[in-house]
């Protein structure tokens, strides 16, 4: 199973394009990221979560060290 990595995915573009792999690619595991800043909001993609397929991880992509710890824990396609 192939896993990508969505950053922003609790702003508009990131979730609706979470939205679109789960539901196009069966195959395929995410892993959500999002600061849950100004703009995004948890509620957008509650149920998208949920999905056994999709991980959320609450954090900042500029945080170096999470997100080499992203790369060696779930090995991104």
């Amino acid at each position: 199973m192939k896993t990508y990595l969505v950053t922003g995915a609790a702003g508009f573009i990131g979730a609706n394009y979470l939205k679109y792999i789960l539901a196009k690619y069966k195959d395929m595991k995410v892993v959500a990221l999002d600061l849950l800043t100004y703009a995004g909001n948890l509620g957008t993609i509650a149920a998208d979560i949920d999905n056994e397929r999709c991980v959320f991880v609450k954090g900042d992509i500029c945080d170096a060290s999470l997100v080499n710890r992203l790369f060696d824990e779930y090995r991104f396609d």
